[in-house]
């Protein structure tokens, strides 16, 4: 084998090397010193998501010619394999290090203006200016706004937070999460996926970013201004901004016929005060169809034996004991807006804790009221 061929095949095991070691994503940087005295640098990307990197020589005094500014910023993206980035002439007998910064993301990423972010939680305020936050219940799940590769995953004390890599070289910052315990770097996450779960007194932020060009250390991020929700709120935004209908047919000839009307709805306070109603009836004749209301003999009630409390349980997805107390229940479901599978995982965690079934429902709401006063 040729000597060129040896450095080909040393150059695709280190690769190789690199791309196997575990988790730590990070571009490759080579050295080559050629025989006429120049210096090649080249640069390999991670496999995983796009990086920008800060390259500087020390001492600086060594650098004699170079085809390139320093200190020098380069964006890789992961498929590039030892791209040539410099070629620089050092000094004679100089011994020199080049020190290396590298983040994620594009500092010259065009945003896709057009994606919808989906809201990570329901309760997550407009996306101005790139960000947006939100309170989340405790346990809520936490879903992915867009498409990515997952670049950290930190978890400290209760809460952490979880940075995305997006295709166009932006990047989703998820903070005040509880990351998902198989949530590793590198892992490929869908739009709508469970990323985490809110702990209840931690703001949930969401923001869209990107690395800041030019900076001395080859760190910071900003935001990306023109980051929108999903279609129903840039729907609301582009309305906002229709110019003024131009001079046209007399009024009388613009109203639509009686039959293409739209039908009158329920504003908003009204509509949910019926939905919440309608949840709270459907609750109850559920349980008077589980659990239906008949007669026993006397003889049957003094033979009937009372069931330990131990053996009550609640699944999330069952309706709740007949020995729940409704007014308390029906409370709680208004507490938490009408969620009744929430409602449920907060009996079964009550009931956990040793509450009886009859006094769940009251314990719940008292914990949560509890929780949502310090968090306030």
């Amino acid at each position: 084998m040729t000597k060129h061929g040896w450095r080909g095949a040393r150059l695709a095991l280190g690769l190789l090397l690199a791309m196997l070691g575990g988790g730590a994503w990070a571009s490759a940087l080579f050295i080559e010193h050629l025989p006429d005295g120049r210096t090649q640098l080249a640069l390999s990307g991670n496999g995983r998501w796009a990086e920008t990197v800060q390259i500087e020589v020390t001492p600086a005094w060594a650098l004699q010619a170079s085809t390139q500014a320093w200190p020098m910023q380069v964006e890789i993206r992961p498929e590039e394999v030892r791209r040539v980035i410099a070629e620089i002439r050092l000094a004679p007998g100089a011994q020199v290090s080049f020190n290396r910064q590298s983040q994620p993301g594009l500092a010259s990423a065009q945003h896709q203006d057009s994606y919808p972010y989906l809201r990570p939680i329901p309760a997550m305020g407009a996306l101005a200016a790139g960000s947006a936050q939100g309170r989340a219940v405790l346990g809520e799940a936490v879903l992915v706004a867009r498409d990515g590769i997952v670049v950290r995953a930190e978890a400290h004390d209760d809460a952490g937070y979880v940075l995305v890599a997006h295709a166009d070289g932006t990047l989703g910052r998820y903070s005040g999460v509880r990351p998902a315990m198989d949530l590793q770097p590198g892992r490929y996450v869908n739009r709508g996926g469970v990323l985490g779960q809110g702990v209840g007194h931690y703001t949930i932020e969401f923001s869209v970013l990107r690395p800041v060009r030019g900076r001395a250390d080859g760190l910071g991020q900003q935001a990306v201004a023109s980051a929108v929700w999903e279609a129903a709120e840039r729907d609301v935004r582009s309305v906002s901004r229709l110019p003024a209908l131009p001079d046209g047919p007399p009024a009388a000839e613009m109203v639509p016929p009686v039959a293409q009307a739209a039908p009158a709805r329920l504003s908003g306070p009204v509509r949910e005060d019926v939905k919440f109603v309608a949840q709270v009836l459907a609750v109850t004749a559920g349980l008077l169809f589980v659990f239906p209301l008949r007669r026993r003999p006397a003889a049957a009630k003094r033979s009937a034996r009372p069931q330990p409390a131990s053996s009550k349980s609640f699944a999330p997805t069952q309706a709740p004991d007949a020995q729940v107390n409704l007014d308390a229940y029906a409370s709680l479901l208004r507490a938490v807006g009408g969620d009744v599978a929430l409602a449920q995982r907060l009996l079964a965690y009550e009931v956990k804790r040793g509450s009886h079934s009859a006094d769940a429902a009251q314990a719940a709401l008292e914990r949560l009221q509890r929780d949502r006063g310090r968090s306030g």
